[in-house]
C-alpha cells in the first residue's frame, strides 16, 4: 500500500501552476493530514513531514523529489 501511495503522489507532482486541479487535491490532503497530526513534526511521521515540506514550497521547485 505504501508503494501505491508513493507512486500516486509522484503522479500528482505540480507542473508549476499552483491553481491546477492537482494542486487543489494536494492542498486538501495536506490540510487533512495537518488536522489529524497537527503541525508539530514530532506528531507527524517523518515521511509525511517531508512530504508536507515539499508541498509548502512555492512553484516548480516544490514539485520534484529532494
Amino acid at each position: 500500500m505504501k508503494i501505491v501511495a508513493t507512486n500516486h503522489a509522484d503522479s500528482l507532482r505540480r507542473p508549476g501552476s499552483r491553481d491546477s486541479a492537482e494542486s487543489a487535491v494536494l492542498d486538501t490532503v495536506r490540510e487533512g493530514l495537518l488536522s489529524v497530526y497537527g503541525t508539530a513534526d514530532r506528531d507527524l511521521p517523518a515521511e509525511l513531514a517531508a512530504l508536507a515540506r515539499q508541498l509548502d514550497r512555492p512553484g516548480p521547485a516544490g514539485c520534484g523529489p529532494t
